[in-house]
């Protein structure tokens, strides 16, 4: 229980830490912005490089692991538009609330745990873990919300390729791609560049969590409570709850990880609560009330369905 809450609390901690301070004018909302870029445009490409370059190209290839991940996202996508459905929600509400659900936070609050928790694969698991959703999971979530705003909205396939080019020029998506391109010719570093990469890498967690906690203050909380719970509650416990059903089957016919590992870190990707930037996509549908209050929800949520997870996992 000790080694649980020596994982949770630094992190639930510093979420408080950087709510506070901007609750209490001691960092100015503004300031709070720039933390974010900050993380988004120079860390996690730091960090994304740092994980590709330092560790073997099967580390970050697992093919078990991804597609675990991306069909039981898909899964639990396919669910909650199905459970919003039956409840009568219109067509906007239903593409966020399948945003929602299927997207994890795992740049500002799945990393740092994984490092607490899993330090020797962490990074590894987090570079699969942007794959998989930047790939997958962010586009489709996106596609379906502006295909669900208007009957004169693009054509699918306008969307996506509008989306893909997004994707391919993130910084951190840049950066993991740079790293892979190191990698595969064999490229050496001059050693003083490492250690400045690897500087800027290990800010990401501290930095990453404040930023979250900073968003939360002034919150826009109205919305519809039982959809936001239900989005939350997909989140937090169908998505890991799929990924073990589906580790475990595939386990019994022989498909194991090749790291054992692999296994708590794919239920604990997929238990993160979900990603930062909910409220600010579903704006333009009206239902930023609901994605404030369901990621409130999700992150208040995962203080105890993650300690459940790590002192089952570990």
């Amino acid at each position: 229980m000790l080694t649980v809450l020596g994982i949770i609390f630094p992190v639930f901690a510093m979420i408080a830490v950087g709510y506070g301070a901007v609750r209490k004018g001691l960092v100015l909302p503004g300031d709070v912005g720039g933390l974010g870029r900050f993380v988004v445009n120079v860390c996690l490409p730091a960090l994304l490089f740092s994980a590709v370059t330092s560790s073997d190209r099967s580390d970050f290839t697992q093919p078990l692991y991804l597609s675990i991940y991306a069909v039981c996202g898909l899964a639990n996508m396919g669910l909650i538009w199905l459970a919003v459905s039956f409840a009568g929600a219109e067509r906007t509400r239903r593409a966020a609330a399948t945003l929602g659900a299927s997207t994890p936070n795992s740049a500002y609050i799945g990393y740092p745990i994984l490092l607490l928790a899993l330090p020797e694969i962490a990074a590894p698991a987090f570079a699969m873990n942007v794959v998989v959703e930047n790939f997958l999971f962010l586009p489709l979530g996106l596609m379906l919300l502006e295909q669900a705003q208007t009957v004169e909205s693009r054509t699918p396939f306008a969307t996506a390729r509008r989306l893909l080019k997004s994707i391919l020029t993130k910084p951190m998506i840049l950066g993991m791609f740079a790293g892979l391109a190191v990698a595969l010719l064999g490229i050496p570093l001059p050693h003083a560049f490492v250690r400045l990469v690897e500087m800027i890498a290990q800010a990401t967690p501290a930095i990453a969590l404040f930023f979250i906690g900073g968003t939360l203050v002034g919150l826009p909380l109205r919305g519809h409570l039982n959809y936001a719970v239900l989005v939350a509650s997909a989140k937090l416990l169908i998505f890991p709850a799929l990924a073990a059903v589906m580790a475990a089957g595939l386990a019994l016919f022989g498909c194991r990880f090749s790291d054992p590992r692999l296994f708590s870190a794919l239920i604990l990707s997929a238990a993160m609560p979900i990603f930062g930037m909910y409220a600010i996509f579903t704006q333009d549908v009206g239902h930023e009330g609901m994605a404030s209050i369901a990621m409130l929800t999700s992150i208040i949520g995962a203080f105890f369905t993650l300690s459940a997870l790590l002192i089952i996992l570990l």
